[in-house]
């Protein structure tokens, strides 16, 4: 009996045993499976920190360097144009430092570093008819050794080559009751030269002015000694014969002098670029084709023989048309016309220019970065801001004409973005606007530039 006992209390000792040992192990179990959630949890975080970490960084170091290529590429671009003026100028103040010394080529040198306005960039053209000579463009030696000269009845001198078609301008207009008289065809060097000094000398004596301020005023209606047309054999200066109306000349003139290759060199509107007063009496040769593309898009010779001076005029005329018509006014969302902002104003007048751009949506926000990939550079001070040049900041933009001047659109009657009324109701939503050097530097805080592609 006592046997039995003894059995029943050693195995139910037994069977506690095995359950305690169990619940051991399951605490066991339950504290390793905690601490290792703890553990696990840790690293986890820490992981995703780390992770989260190195994404950041890789965010600012991908973005610093495609801004550092950026500033390289802009500062590499303003070098550049800087180092092709710095050649032209120098090829030719070369020339002249043989006849004039090194100051010269010095004058020239420093001329090319401060004047990033000038046209002096303007391309040469290959073709004789398109030669450029002007404040900027002295006409070659080797240009005026091919010229070969033909003498009209009046014993005035032009190119050869223009001859025929001088003579059919002078038949066709005889035809129609017009007698043209040249008063003026090609000029030598010392005859030029002469001319030029009559006119300072008679407007330093009877003006009381510097021999400077008299040079300066001149050089606009009549060039220096190799900077004037005349002396190509290609320009010619056109009056009435005796006791006929002047008037109905040049009209007669303006609608038919393209047609036998001629141009009123010198207009009103064209005074901008050329820099010189308008003289509707002074014609030149271009050619009958030249001729008539300019007679039809109202253009100068600079600008056909130079198509980034080209683009640049029409955004311009395009803008100032604009502003000038007080149909079109400031609007957010309807802004394609006939109401634009100043992004879409800009965007209508460089698509209105042929200039190939892509630029959608055309805002401000990315119209550096759109630009850049279509002809243009960004410039970063507005100081050195020329005519044709489009202003920008991060939430403005417009159009410069110049002498601190800018074209834009500026906001509705309401002074609101939104909901206006048609039209420009105030005179100012899409104006020409004049600043001072400071308010502009203030306005706006880079440039856009367009060299083409």
């Amino acid at each position: 009996m006592k046997n039995e006992d003894f059995n029943w209390i050693t195995i139910i000792g037994i069977l506690i045993a095995i359950v305690l040992v169990v619940l051991i192990f399951r605490v066991i179990f339950f504290i390793f499976g905690f601490l290792w959630k703890i553990i696990s949890g840790f690293f986890m975080l820490l992981w995703k920190g780390i992770a989260l970490f190195f994404g950041f960084l890789w965010k600012i170091i991908s973005g610093f360097f495609p801004f550092i290529f950026n500033v390289i590429k802009w500062i590499g671009l303003f070098l550049w144009g800087l180092f092709v003026k710095f050649l032209k100028w120098l090829a030719h103040a070369a020339g002249e430092g043989i006849k004039l010394g090194l100051a010269k080529i010095g004058a020239a040198i420093i001329a090319s570093l401060t004047s990033m306005c000038s046209v002096s960039g303007t391309p040469v053209t290959n073709d004789w008819r398109l030669v450029l000579v002007d404040i900027d463009h002295p006409l070659q030696e080797e240009y005026v050794e091919s010229i070969e000269l033909a003498t009209l009845e009046n014993n005035e001198q032009v190119d050869a080559r223009i001859l025929d078609d001088l003579n059919g301008l002078l038949e066709d207009a005889v035809e129609d009751g017009v007698d043209l008289y040249v008063s003026s065809g090609f000029r030598t060097s010392e005859k030029q030269a002469a001319l030029f000094e009559r006119k300072v000398t008679m407007l330093m004596n009877t003006k009381d002015m510097t021999r400077q301020a008299a040079e300066e005023q001149v050089e606009k209606i009549l060039g220096k000694a190799s900077y004037d047309e005349h002396e190509t054999g290609l320009a010619i200066d056109i009056v009435p014969q005796a006791e006929q109306d002047m008037q109905a000349m040049l009209a007669w003139l303006q609608d038919n002098a393209w047609k036998h290759g001629f141009i009123q060199r010198y207009t009103e509107w064209g005074q901008v670029i050329t820099g010189m007063e308008p003289n509707p009496t002074h014609f030149r040769y271009v050619g009958k084709e030249a001729a008539k593309e300019m007679q039809n898009e109202q253009i100068t010779l600079e600008e056909y023989i130079d198509p980034v001076l080209r683009a640049t005029e029409k955004m311009i005329r395009c803008a100032t048309e604009i502003a000038l018509d007080d149909s079109h006014g400031y609007d957010q969302g309807e802004r394609d016309g006939p109401d634009y902002d100043c992004s879409s104003l800009v965007y209508v007048c460089l698509k209105r220019a042929h200039v190939e751009i892509q630029w959608e949506p055309h805002t401000t926000h990315n119209e550096i970065e759109s630009l850049e990939k279509c002809g243009f550079i960004y410039i970063d001070d507005i100081s050195q801001a020329c005519r044709g040049d489009i202003l920008i900041t991060d939430e403005h933009t417009g159009i410069y004409l110049g002498d601190l001047t800018t074209i834009e659109a500026s906001g509705n009657e309401n002074g609101k973005s939104h909901y206006g009324k048609t039209g420009d109701q105030t005179g100012k939503e899409i104006a020409i606007v004049t600043y001072t050097a400071d308010k502009l530097s203030k306005r706006f805080s880079g440039i856009l530039r367009y060299v083409g592609k």
